[in-house]
């Protein structure tokens, strides 16, 4: 998709877009990203709101899944007015609405560039665990989902639909969890920029502390342990 290779070079994330994807949406776009711990089954979700938007994401995820999910979230949000997204329940990818195929393609282009691709050559001149064992090696390279990578390669050309349907996302989704992006700490809760303006209300009085952890379901040491990883001099006291 044009529009996300586009948004690339616009916002000049360079040739790992995920690298620093959020950063700029939060940095440069003012667009709240939040880390949750979302139901299970919910990876991510979005809030457009008339002050401000929002992406919700399920910190739990990998990496290469958070970034994803990401992206996707931003289509809706850069498309609301055009491409009104439709509530559906869980279903397979062949029966996506088109707001969210457009959204996966959006994506798609978006985190893996096809020049990008174009680099790790030939890919129909593998297959089984070969072609597995590459996906998730580009895939914890351009630190995207390997089954978003195998969709993305589906779009390009470079393997056939027949070959992706071949590869099961368990298959793959066994390897993300055992990857670094699991092993490692989970990202804090919420955002910096969350946490410092709801420090900012409590000091004006304009919300309790009791309040304010009820509000985040979080013990006064939670919210005080999350000051103190983010940085922020907030000193939380009842």
């Amino acid at each position: 998709m044009v529009a996300g290779e586009c948004f690339v070079r616009e916002l000049g994330l360079g040739e790992v877009p995920a690298r620093r994807l959020m950063d700029v949406l939060q940095n440069d776009l003012s667009i709240l990203i939040l880390m949750l711990d979302l139901p299970k089954g919910i990876s991510g979700a979005f809030c457009h709101l008339p002050e401000f938007d929002a992406l919700l994401v399920s910190r739990k995820q990998v990496i290469g899944r958070r970034n994803c999910d990401v992206a996707h979230q931003l289509f809706h949000i850069l498309t609301w007015d055009s491409v009104l997204p439709r509530h559906s329940p869980m279903i397979g990818r062949s029966k996506l609405n088109r707001s969210e195929k457009l959204a996966d393609g959006f994506a798609g282009a978006l985190l893996m560039q096809r020049d990008t691709i174009e680099r790790y050559g030939d890919w129909n001149e593998l297959s089984g665990k070969q072609l597995i064992s590459k996906l998730n090696q580009v895939a914890d390279e351009l630190q995207v989902g390997a089954v978003d990578l195998k969709w993305r390669l589906v779009a390009l050309n470079k393997i056939s639909k027949q070959t992706a349907n071949a590869i099961s996302a368990h298959q793959l989704r066994d390897r993300d969890e055992l990857s670094e992006g699991l092993i490692a700490p989970l990202p804090d809760l919420f955002s910096e920029s969350y946490l410092d303006v709801a420090g900012k209300s409590i000091d004006r009085g304009l919300v309790s502390v009791r309040r304010m952890c009820k509000l985040l379901d979080l013990t006064v040491e939670d919210l005080n342990g999350l000051y103190l990883a983010y940085g922020l001099p907030y000193s939380i006291d009842l």
